[in-house]
């Protein structure tokens, strides 16, 4: 999506160290109070529970709202979307595709040692002992599961958290339970970029929901509109996303749109808000979505769908050669709205 950060579930571990930073880039790693040996380690403090995207029912009313654009005939149907989309053209037999999950979300309670192994040696499941569904409101050393006693103490595991493909034979063995159902859209690069050394491909698992959506627009175009409707559904549309976008309010047929800012004066909360899809084609020519084709610039409709590879540096200062060494054979997760990357 033209969101570099590519709105996918957010979580950098690093083995031995935590480093918070901000909420979506948060770094977590499953560790209890007694996995250090150190007494004066802050606990990590969890808030309310996220309002995440890209839940199926969400997703589901996102798709709602992306089928509401096609009527021509409306006030919000005046788009370049709703005339000249491949998704439009073909619009009865999108009606009939239904979100269902790509992905589901877990929590697991290993019994014993060779359980808990089990789990946090399974690379596809990735797991977390910090719940992803919950507010981080005060980073910290560890984290104690305040649902399972003695799990501070080592005397029992607590609950390791997961978002998991659809089509994964996951340990059923182990105590588990279903806590979300998930549809994340795919990664539409034409070309894979070569890896770095060190760096290793995540997929999107592909769906039912997916190939129909591609069936009906090959260029994939419509995941954009559908993951913006998700993120504005759950007041997650970010500050310069909103610069961008104008927005129609509810009951208003003037045809007459509004910034983020205006509607708010009127009292419009952003999830009420309904998208002017001819900004969203702005949004998409202000990054890096223009193409040259024939020596014109043109925008959405050649767009591809850009993977997001997490990268950064990893250093800590020697005092003594008073300069940054880089971390050798560093872990990093990286975790956001319920999908991991690593």
């Amino acid at each position: 999506m033209i969101h570099k950060n590519s709105y996918r579930l957010v979580l950098l571990t690093l083995i031995g160290i935590l480093i918070y930073s901000c909420q979506n880039e948060d770094d977590f790693e499953n560790v209890n109070v007694t996995d250090t040996s150190q007494k004066d380690l802050s606990i990590v403090k969890l808030g309310d529970d996220l309002d995440i995207p890209y839940t199926t029912e969400n997703m589901s009313k996102a798709f709602d709202q992306v089928l509401a654009h096609l009527d021509t005939k409306s006030s919000i149907g005046n788009s370049q979307f709703a005339r000249k989309s491949n998704f439009a053209s073909r619009s009865a037999s999108a009606r009939s595709i239904e979100i269902i999950p790509s992905h589901y979300y877990y929590r697991f309670l290993p019994k014993d040692s060779l359980e808990y192994e089990t789990l946090v040696k399974d690379t596809i499941l990735s797991v977390t002992n910090i719940p992803l569904h919950k507010e981080v409101i005060e980073a910290g050393d560890a984290y104690d599961d305040p649902t399972i006693e003695g799990d501070e103490t080592g005397e029992n595991f607590g609950w390791l958290y997961s978002v998991l493909p659809y089509n994964y034979d996951f340990p059923n063995h182990i105590e588990n339970e279903k806590l979300e159902d998930m549809y994340f859209a795919p990664e539409l690069d034409e070309e894979d970029e070569p890896l770095a050394k060190g760096e290793s491909m995540v997929r999107v698992a592909r769906n039912k929901t997916t190939d129909d959506l591609l069936t009906v627009d090959e260029n994939g175009e419509v995941f954009e509109y559908l993951e913006l409707e998700a993120l504005k559904l759950t007041n997650n549309l970010d500050e310069e996303e909103l610069e961008i976008l104008r927005f129609f309010i509810p009951n208003d047929n003037s045809g007459i749109s509004y910034t983020f800012e205006e509607a708010a004066t009127k009292g419009y909360q952003m999830s009420e808000l309904i998208l002017d899809y001819n900004s969203v084609a702005e949004l998409f020519n202000s990054e890096e979505g223009i193409s040259e084709v024939n020596g014109a610039k043109t925008g959405a409709s050649w767009w591809r769908r850009r993977k997001w590879t997490p990268h950064g540096r990893i250093t800590v200062r020697d005092d003594v050669l008073n300069r940054d060494l880089p971390v050798r054979r560093a872990k990093v997760r990286v975790r956001k709205w319920g999908g991991f990357y690593q």
